[in-house]
C-alpha cells in the first residue's frame, strides 16, 4: 500500500490582514468571514488537492464558505467554547 499523500491549508494564511498577536490587538474584528480571501484560499485547496490524496483545510471559519464546503468530500467540526479556542491560539 503507498503512504497517503496529504497536506494542510491553514485558513489564517488567507487573511486580509497579517495575523497579529493578541497582546499587540485592539480588537478581533478582523478575524471574520468579511475578512478572508476566500478565492485565494479555494484556489490553493485545488492546486493542493492535484498533488496529493488528502488536503486538510483547518481554520475557525472555514464553514463558513459554502463554495469551499462543496469542494470538500467530508467536513468535520470541532466545537469549544470561547475561551479555549483563544487560549490555544495564545
Amino acid at each position: 500500500v503507498a503512504p497517503l499523500s496529504a497536506a494542510i491549508v491553514g485558513q489564517d494564511a488567507y487573511f486580509a490582514r497579517p495575523f497579529a498577536p493578541y497582546s499587540c490587538r485592539v480588537d478581533d474584528s478582523f478575524e471574520s468571514p468579511e475578512h478572508v480571501d476566500w478565492e485565494r484560499l479555494r484556489l490553493a485547496i485545488a492546486e493542493h488537492a492535484r498533488d496529493h490524496r488528502l488536503v486538510v483545510v483547518e481554520g475557525h471559519i472555514v464553514a463558513a464558505d459554502t463554495a469551499l464546503v462543496a469542494m470538500a468530500d467530508l467536513c468535520v467540526i470541532l466545537e469549544c467554547s470561547h475561551e479555549i479556542c483563544r487560549r490555544r491560539r495564545v
